[in-house]
This record gives C-alpha cells, sequence and structure tokens, in this order.
C-alpha cells in the first residue's frame, strides 16, 4: 500500500471513530438535557402563567435540536484524556456546555435574521407564531424581545446547574472563572462579526482575529479547557497545548461553515444558503473574491451582498464567482493547513500518555471537519 492510500486510510478510521465517539456522547447528553429542560419546564408551570412558561419553550425546542453535541464531546474527551475517571459528571458539564450554546444560537439568530436552525424555526420564529392570534402591530419586535429573554433564561439555568455540581469549590471557580473569560473573548469576536455588515472593507487578518475569537475559542477552546480543569489539570503547558490544538481547528471549522452556507445542500445544513448573503456577511470566502476577483466579479458580489431580496439565481451566480475567481480552492487550502497544524499539536506536543482513544478523537474530529457536508 503507498504511503497516500496508508495515511487515507487512517484518516478515513479516524473519521469513523469519531463519528462514533461522538454518537456515544450525544446519547448521554441528550438524556440528561431533556431531564433538564422537563424538570425546569415543570416546575415553571407551578409558579407561572402557562403562555409565558411557552417562551422558554422556544429555547428548550432548539436545545433539543442539538447536532452533533461537539462542544460536549470536547468537553467530555478532553476530560477523559487529562486522567478524569467519572464519566457522569462530565457529562453533567458537558450539558451545560450545550445549555450555553443554545443560548448562544438564539442570540446569533436573532442578530442574522434567520429563519431556521437545525431543520426547524429559529427561537424568535418560533415565539411569532405563538403571537400569531394577537394584532399588535409589535408582533416582530416582541417576537425578537422574547427570544433574547428566552435565551438569557437558558444562560442562567446553565450558570445555575454549574453551581450545583458536586465539585470542589476551588474547581468550581476555576471552571466559573474560565468559562466567563472565554465568553467575553467570544462576544466580542460576535460584535466584530456583526460590525462587519457595515462594510464590505475587511481585510483576511480581521476576519481571521473573528473566527477565532468567536469560533476557536467558542467551539473548542472553553469546553476543552474546562474539561480539563474538571479532571483536575493545573499544568499551564497543557493548557497552551490545548489552546494551539484548538483555535486553528476553530478557524478550519468556521472556514468550513461558511463554505457549506454557500455551496452546502440546505436539507444537510438545516439553514438557507442565502442567509450569509443576505446578511451580507463577508466570509473568508467572500474577503478572497473582493481582493483577488475580476472587477466584473467584484462588483457582482458587491452588489448581491446584504440584498435581503435575492433567490436561487443569485446564489448560483456567486457560487460561479467564487469557483471561477479561485475562491473556493483558496478557501478549502487553508482549510486543510489549519487542520494540519492542529494535528500536528496532537502528535507532537500532547503527552505521550494521551490516552489512545482520546488521541484518535481530536485528531478523527480534525479530519471529520474538512469530510463534513452539514
Amino acid at each position: 500500500m503507498q504511503k497516500s492510500q496508508y495515511n487515507s486510510t487512517i484518516m478515513e478510521n479516524n473519521v469513523e471513530f469519531a463519528k462514533d465517539y461522538l454518537q456515544k456522547v450525544k446519547g448521554s447528553i441528550d438524556e440528561k438535557l431533556e431531564k433538564v429542560l422537563n424538570d425546569e419546564i415543570e416546575s415553571a408551570k407551578k409558579i407561572y402563567p402557562e403562555h409565558i412558561v411557552d417562551i422558554f419553550d422556544a429555547y428548550a425546542d432548539v436545545a433539543r435540536r442539538g447536532g452533533k453535541r461537539l462542544r460536549a464531546a470536547m468537553t467530555f474527551s478532553t476530560y477523559k484524556m487529562m486522567g478524569g475517571d467519572n464519566d457522569d459528571i462530565a457529562y453533567d458539564l458537558g450539558v451545560i456546555i450545550e445549555l450555553i450554546h443554545a443560548y448562544i444560537l438564539l442570540i446569533d439568530d436573532f442578530a442574522d435574521r434567520s429563519p431556521a436552525r437545525r431543520g426547524g424555526p429559529t427561537a424568535h420564529e418560533f415565539i411569532r407564531s405563538k403571537l400569531a392570534k394577537y394584532e399588535s402591530k409589535e408582533k416582530e419586535h416582541i417576537s425578537d424581545s422574547l427570544a433574547v429573554v428566552a435565551a438569557l433564561t437558558g444562560n442562567h439555568l446553565a450558570l445555575k446547574l454549574l453551581a450545583q455540581m458536586d465539585i470542589e469549590a476551588e474547581v468550581y471557580r476555576k471552571i466559573n472563572q474560565s468559562l466567563h473569560q472565554k465568553f467575553i473573548i467570544t462576544t466580542y469576536g460576535e460584535i466584530l462579526d456583526i460590525y462587519t455588515s457595515l462594510t464590505q472593507s475587511i481585510s483576511e487578518q480581521e476576519i481571521t482575529n473573528l473566527l477565532k475569537w468567536k469560533t476557536g475559542v467558542y467551539t473548542f477552546e472553553n469546553p476543552m479547557h474546562v474539561g480539563a480543569i474538571l479532571a483536575g489539570t493545573q499544568d499551564q503547558k497543557i493548557f497552551e497545548n490545548i489552546s494551539k490544538y484548538a483555535l486553528p481547528l476553530g478557524i478550519a471549522f468556521q472556514v468550513k461553515d461558511d463554505m457549506l452556507g454557500i455551496f452546502g445542500e440546505s436539507t444537510e445544513t438545516g439553514k438557507s444558503n442565502l442567509d450569509d448573503l443576505k446578511e451580507g456577511k463577508v466570509t473568508l470566502l467572500i474577503q478572497h473574491c473582493l481582493e483577488h476577483g475580476s472587477e466584473e466579479q467584484k462588483e457582482q458580489i458587491r452588489a448581491i451582498l446584504g440584498n435581503r431580496y435575492l433567490d436561487d439565481s443569485d446564489l448560483e451566480l456567486v457560487r460561479v464567482i467564487l469557483m471561477e475567481s479561485g475562491s473556493q480552492d483558496y478557501a478549502q487550502t487553508l482549510a486543510e493547513n489549519y487542520i494540519n497544524m492542529a494535528k500536528n499539536v496532537v502528535e507532537k506536543e500532547f503527552p505521550n500518555e494521551t490516552p489512545e482513544a482520546e488521541k484518535k478523537f481530536l485528531l478523527g474530529i480534525a479530519d471529520y471537519i474538512l469530510a463534513r457536508n452539514k
């Protein structure tokens, strides 16, 4: 067998292992999450009117549509990698991470004015349907406002559960501190993301910073750090190496996500291919075209970005432009380079005693990011 075929076989095996690992974690997380949400809803119904509790159900509905539970899996795998042996408590922390994730999704969907999330309505659209019977002209604003409040409720539910975990006070303090520190970074990334909709003049470095602050920290570094803290890790070098793996992985994840946003199948991704274009989002794909495309291509892209009335013919035009300008190939190569950076850290800088299962999972997740179609 040639070396390239051998490497390809290893990558495929690692990807399949990562998928199985994710599925195992997802089953435990979904079960615990469902209980948490049901307990909160039943408890709330004893105190508040049903139509008020229905608003929280918009948050719960999105939280239940949990996708792969990637962030919980990153928490769990790092906990195990660092010698943790209480799976149940690691899953509890994973649930908290996923509840916070759902909170972020509601805010993000509101900011993006997205109509769909994971094959269903976004929370503000869910609430809009609940308010359909009212005559008020302010229903849209009220629905958006209620979605934001429902998100805050979910976030504070997560933080309450964290405070109730049966862990040492110092471990709780460190997890709590790390969570808040990482989410402050994430909010600055979100601010930059929203701010870029005001202008099409943004550099590749600015977008890379955005992806690092918003996706790298939030999706990979944060859950991995808290998983390590839960396991009792204190060596700062380990946290640094985790970050050296997590941040490039996050950038690659978002580059691939942005590519799927244009070239993926909406039935697979669960959201419209037109969302990012209507929002006027300058992704690395778009930025490369605006910098390196022909004058005609640049003019066409600029005219399409931010137009709320785009249709499928506009999407097809964008796809052709991004392919012909070389922007699609550039983004793919960029994602591959960041993935290789992350994998090199696992293979060369993680401790020799790293458990084989967790090492295989981290390598498999990296390759899975490039292979995914949703």
